[in-house]
């Protein structure tokens, strides 16, 4: 019984090994200065972006975030280094997510063209009930 517990932290040793030999840790502080220059981006078009129009400010945000999540994902995270099976659990994520959206549009759906009845009838928005 005592021989299995070596074998089994030999192999483990062995897979960690084979791991390490597989892939280069990433530069982290490279990645931490891309997404320091990633924020600094954000703020100067948030700041400095005033005349683009606030749609255009929130995409151009929003799309920065997205690039920032995705570098700590890929390299934070080592989901860059991973096999093909996480696609296989990513999968059913996007469709739950899916799910959600869907099931919530509705609900604000309704609620919008509640407010718009409201505002029709010359109510003023504060006085509507449930708000």
């Amino acid at each position: 019984m005592t021989d299995a517990l070596p074998a089994t932290s030999h192999a483990a040793a062995n897979n960690a090994a084979s791991d390490a030999a597989t892939h280069a840790h990433p530069n982290y502080m490279g990645v931490f200065y891309v997404l320091c220059g990633l924020t600094a981006l954000s703020v100067v078009a948030d700041v400095l972006g005033g005349s683009l129009g606030k749609l255009t400010i929130a995409l151009v945000v929003l799309a920065v975030a997205s690039a920032k999540a995705l570098f700590v994902m890929l390299y934070f995270m080592h989901l860059r280094y991973e096999g093909k099976w996480k696609y296989a659990l990513l999968a059913p994520t996007v469709v739950l997510a899916a799910g959600i959206i869907a099931a919530l549009s509705a609900e604000f759906g309704a609620h919008y063209y509640e407010m718009l009845a409201w505002a029709g009838n010359g109510a003023e928005l504060t006085n509507q009930p449930g708000h």
